[in-house]
């Protein structure tokens, strides 16, 4: 009977978890968002076995407050040309004044357009970023910038089949722009 309830509950989180993913609020293109004052990078191994190394025009980088306010996601994404991106995606908790040099919980989704796979952490508890540098822009009071350190203790599963990938140490950088937190 345990094995029976065990498998349904694990189901239920798998879909959940792509249910959230899926519905995740991805900031819109806008046509010259192209290109950052940014960077990503590190390996992935596992179902992708590259190593990264994101930045230039081909990256874009933004950031938003999370929907119900308690934190920030930060979105890396590049196009190597073929217009099928890789995207990361960081929920952190805390605001960014809160979060600087401090170990934080990260959710993490890792998109490969090309093959439409979704990787998750499925929430807190699987990865952590230190941000190590947070600075205001003179520019604009509400440009940031930050960078940090990604890692997972375990590799993100797929949410379409049975694959994963494992993050090794990924290292980012970007210059944001918040909505006032």
């Amino acid at each position: 009977m345990f094995y029976r309830l065990s498998g349904a509950a694990g189901a239920a989180i798998v879909l959940l978890t792509g249910w959230m993913a899926l519905s995740l609020a991805v900031p819109e293109r806008a046509a010259p968002a192209r290109g950052c004052a940014g960077y990503v990078r590190g390996a992935v191994f596992g179902a992708l076995d590259m190593a990264i190394d994101w930045s230039g025009s081909q990256l874009e980088c933004e950031a938003m407050s999370r929907p119900d306010g308690q934190g920030m996601r930060l979105f890396f994404a590049w196009d190597p040309g073929d217009g099928e991106r890789l995207v990361l995606v960081l929920g952190v908790d805390g605001t960014t004044a809160s979060v600087a040099g401090l170990e934080k919980p990260a959710n993490v989704t890792f998109i490969d357009e090309r093959s439409g796979h979704f990787y998750s952490s499925g929430g807190s508890g699987r990865c952590w970023t230190d941000i190590v540098r947070l600075a205001a822009l003179p520019a604009s009071g509400r440009s940031q910038q930050l960078k940090g350190r990604l890692y997972c203790a375990a590799a993100l599963p797929a949410l379409n089949d049975h694959s994963s990938l494992t993050l090794g140490d990924l290292h980012w950088y970007g210059q944001f722009e918040f909505d006032g937190n």
